[in-house]
């Protein structure tokens, strides 16, 4: 097989390369300025230029940020990405630390009647398990609300950030057209709260999008109650603007359920579960789109392998922590049941947090389902094989998870 040529036929994502012509605009770049390992990305040189764009200079940092960042830095530079690579990471990287600087100067002086108006319901489970149609449903239901891409991507008022959140949706397209049909991105739609996580330098998310091997490591074994604590803060600053309450989605909270408890304890955690195989798989086409983005290029058996121990990790670590969650604060949702009774599911949620079910939440809740498009951009098309993996070898690494829900286990 050539490089840059379809990986199987029936694979969404077919090239392990960047589009030609990006690839001439990645090359040109390279050339002239390097990519990250003739320019490393430096977190002091991103944290000035973030202080020259919002006029701010209190950071609030703490030693476990500095080592996150730290640690951020290192791998970035053992893992360099070319000249699009190197600009599109430190570009973002930037964005989280202008954001930290908004908000930190927003909270400088606390509002005495700041705080959640409504306990949130935030929505995990590992990505591809039914997350997003639970977002979009789940927040239907009249006074509840979903935050969109834009404000997540700028939680504080900044003149231009619509705009900006349609150049990123566009930018996203043309780099990879596959992105829309993996996962579809809307400027004005649910999005994952991740982002929301990244001004802290602490997201899981990042371990599964970027090679960062040291800085993974690290992050499973740290305490995420500091990051989660500045998550809170945040939701509290969104929920000041509106009445409605915050329903929020995150794949990235699975391993962090207690820390995500201990923080906001009020919050209502909606957990997906799904056979594994079924997640990882076609998870690996997303993150296959990211690595060809930041790297240039990528090993589709480096990512299965990758994708496969990090959503292990996560599984493994909710198992440990689900004990010490009240069932008040938590419920267990499985795939199948969403599916086939969407709209019961969404009010057995409610009615589990003590909501009251009405004739007017399940007309809005129909209503939702109906306009949802669906394979809008094309149907997603993935195999285990695809990224060196076996559907068998995927439960049998997912086996007490399997066991203790009794997953069903769905044709691959």
């Amino acid at each position: 097989m050539t490089e840059g040529t379809a990986i199987v036929p029936a694979g969404t994502v077919q090239s392990t390369r960047l589009r030609p012509l990006l690839r001439m605009i990645d090359g040109v770049g390279h050339w002239l300025f390097g990519g990250s390992e003739r320019r490393p990305i430096r977190m002091a040189a991103l944290r000035k230029a973030a202080e020259r764009k919002t006029g701010y200079a209190d950071w609030g940092l703490t030693p476990s940020y500095e080592r996150g960042a730290e640690l951020l830095e290192k791998d970035l530079a053992d893992f360099p990405g070319r000249f699009l690579g190197r600009f599109t990471t430190a570009d973002t990287l930037r964005e989280h630390h202008e954001n930290r600087l908004r908000l930190h100067a927003a909270m400088a002086e606390p509002d005495p009647d700041a705080g959640l108006k409504h306990p949130p319901y935030i929505i995990t489970g590992l990505f591809r398990c039914g997350t997003t149609l639970m977002h979009n449903l789940l927040s239907a239901v009249p006074g509840r609300g979903f935050v969109p891409f834009w404000e997540l991507k700028c939680p504080t008022v900044v003149p231009g950030r619509e705009r900006i959140a349609r150049m990123t949706v566009r930018s996203v397209r043309i780099f990879s057209p596959e992105h829309h049909t993996i996962h579809p991105l809307y400027w004005d739609g649910a999005e994952e709260c991740w982002m929301l996580m990244a001004q802290s330098l602490r997201a899981p998310s990042f371990t599964v999008a970027l090679d960062v091997p040291n800085y993974a490591a690290w992050l499973d074994e740290h305490d995420m109650l500091e990051p989660y604590l500045e998550y809170r803060a945040t939701l509290e600053q969104l929920s000041q603007s509106r009445d409605t309450t915050l329903v929020m989605k995150g794949p990235g909270h699975t391993g962090c359920i207690d820390a995500l408890h201990r923080a906001v304890p009020e919050a209502r955690i909606v957990f997906l579960h799904r056979d594994p195989a079924k997640a990882v798989s076609p998870y690996c086409s997303l993150s296959a789109v990211h690595h060809r983005t930041f790297y240039g290029s990528y090993d589709a058996e480096a990512i299965g392998a990758k994708v496969l121990e990090r959503f292990a990790r996560f599984t493994e670590a909710a198992m440990e922590q689900r004990s010490r969650i009240p069932d008040e604060s938590i419920i267990d949702v499985y795939f199948e049941d969403l599916v086939d009774d969407p709209v019961a599911t969404i009010r057995r949620i409610g009615e589990h947090f003590g909501d009251e079910w009405s004739d007017e939440a399940e007309v809005a809740v129909r209503a939702k389902l109906a306009e949802l498009p669906r394979h809008k951009y094309g149907k997603h098309h993935y195999s285990a094989a695809q990224w060196g993996l076996t559907a068998d070898g995927i439960r049998e690494r997912f086996a007490d998870y399997l066991r203790e829900h009794d997953l069903r286990r769905e044709a691959c």
